[in-house]
């Protein structure tokens, strides 16, 4: 009985590694072979090409140190470093992303950025150049807490020799890409062959599509968190009140986040359409699924047209 029960044992042990083992991680160097990937998942897909003036526009000529966008939160992958955007970043459209200063060399820290959300990411992959070949380009995944350092593999001739890095850059885009079923919060792409003191690698990147849970509204996601709750009133209340200080803290102009009557600035005119957004998120032009209920968002709506009539006593 004893060995039966010892068995037993082995058994539910060996079954519940395997359980927990983690599906595989698989790196992409072709788009059309990483979109097929994201594809078969079934999960919502954003595509990020730093076009979007509303999100972007306040980095066009000068720097920021972050930018949120369809759920994305981009920035430098140091201290010293702003993300911007520029043209001859660009693969398609008028502006491609990258970090300025580019690293922060001074302290061993090569040319970078990184991406994080708080909703669950399948998927990342976009095009990336340097304009100082060759350089070298790692992605990692989860960097903060359980890192996954992503291999893209060489390709090699024939008999196996002669064998190429997929992970070099030249001057045009290369499209990197990765699928985790697991999924991911944060992804870092990190420039890998600068020496110092001379040898200063810079990347540039643009057209990036995500996978996950990214399905976030255009307007009324007042504090860029992917949803719509009661934080978002007091950051609508911000955006009037104090707009500058609401592009110091979230990047973006507020009338970009509550211009809800679409006439170009945020002021109490809005207020209206606010309130019908949040009680009908599909009328915006990018569709979602909102986290609150109806009710949140009737009581929503019904704490702002007090603090409207508030304002107009006032």
């Amino acid at each position: 009985m004893r060995y039966i029960f010892s068995a037993l044992c082995v058994f539910i042990t060996l079954v519940v590694t395997v359980g927990r083992a983690s599906a595989a991680v698989i790196a992409y160097t072709d788009e059309a072979e990483y979109l097929t990937a994201i594809a078969a998942l079934g999960v919502p897909v954003v595509h990020e090409g730093f076009e979007d003036e509303a999100a972007w526009g306040s980095v066009r000529g000068s720097t920021a140190p972050g930018i949120t966008n369809l759920g994305i939160t981009w920035t430098a992958n140091n201290a010293n470093s702003g993300v911007t955007t520029g043209i001859g970043a660009a693969l398609t459209g008028n502006y491609g992303f990258y970090t300025l200063p580019h690293g922060d060399f001074a302290n061993g820290i090569g040319d970078g950025f990184v991406g994080t959300s708080n909703r669950v990411l399948y998927g990342v992959g976009g095009w990336i150049r340097t304009n100082t070949p060759p350089a070298g380009i790692s992605l990692v995944l989860e960097a903060d807490s359980n890192p996954v350092n992503v291999d893209f593999g060489e390709d090699c001739d024939p008999s196996g020799e002669n064998c190429i890095d997929r992970a070099i850059l030249g001057t045009a885009h290369k499209f990197f890409g990765v699928v985790s079923p697991d999924g991911f919060t944060r992804f870092d792409f990190l420039e890998t062959e600068f020496t110092l003191p001379d040898e200063l690698k810079l990347i540039f990147v643009d057209d990036f599509t995500i996978a996950g849970d990214l399905t976030v509204p255009v307007l009324g996601d007042m504090d860029c968190d992917g949803d719509l709750d009661f934080d978002d009133i007091d950051d609508f209340v911000l955006g009037i009140n104090n707009p500058q200080e609401y592009e110091n803290q979230f990047g973006v102009p507020p009338e970009a986040k509550g211009d809800a009557d679409g006439d170009g600035d945020l002021d109490f005119d809005d207020i209206d359409d606010f309130v019908a957004i949040l009680n009908n998120p599909l009328s915006v032009r990018t569709q979602y699924v909102p986290e609150p209920g109806t009710a949140v968002l009737l009581g929503v709506a019904m704490s702002i047209l007090a603090w409207r009539r508030w304002r107009q006593r006032a």
